[in-house]
């Protein structure tokens, strides 16, 4: 068995694995033989280690929840500057304010991503039509048999639909709630009665 060479460079690329114990036994003793002769490699090991050990003890932390929202928020591209928002295009702009506020809401990841996936099913249910009518007319399928195909085929188009719908009420709500929680509180005085 040959022996392996280390370089400061490859030991270096090689640190975290061998720091979590992720390589294999032969590379792990060339680094281990590196790291007994080369002092810099050395005292990187040192430093790495300390803080690898000061993460595994590090507590874990729960994002708070409105961070968890304004990240959301921020993502999705409606964190009280969507489409829906006062002031969402340039007050002065009035054609870019109306071609916003009516495909702002299409222009959302997760609607695209909703009519992508609506696409898709249309096409799988047509290619899956064509082939059923060739078989009909190959004489493979009986009447009853296409008929029951077919209305299950229908079933599933219907369901896919409404999860589709559900899936838009769903982020319609999420996209609202969100407006609603990062709207910043009003200051006292404002719009209230002051006696």
């Amino acid at each position: 068995m040959t022996r392996r060479i280390v370089k400061c460079r490859d030991c270096e690329a090689q640190l975290c694995a061998y720091i979590d114990d992720s390589l294999p036994l032969d590379e792990r003793r060339a680094v281990e033989e590196h790291l007994l002769h080369c002092a810099a490699c050395a005292a990187f090991h040192a430093d790495a280690e300390l803080a690898a050990r000061t993460l595994r003890r590090a507590p874990a932390v729960k994002a708070p929840d409105a961070l968890v929202a304004a990240i959301i928020h921020d993502t999705i591209g409606y964190a009280g500057r969507g489409p829906f928002a006062a002031g969402a295009a340039a007050p002065h702009n009035p054609p870019a304010r109306l071609l916003r506020l009516l495909f702002g809401p299409i222009l959302q990841p997760r609607f695209t991503m909703s009519m992508a996936v609506a696409a898709l099913s249309f096409s799988m249910l047509t290619f899956q039509a064509r082939n059923i009518w060739q078989g009909r007319q190959n004489g493979e399928f009986s009447a009853a048999g296409l008929g029951a195909s077919v209305q299950s085929k229908i079933e599933a188009a219907r369901r896919g639909a409404a999860e589709f719908f559900d899936g838009i009420v769903t982020i319609y709500k999420l996209q609202t709630g969100f407006a609603e929680q990062a709207a910043p509180p009003r200051p006292q005085g404002e719009g209230a009665d002051e006696r």
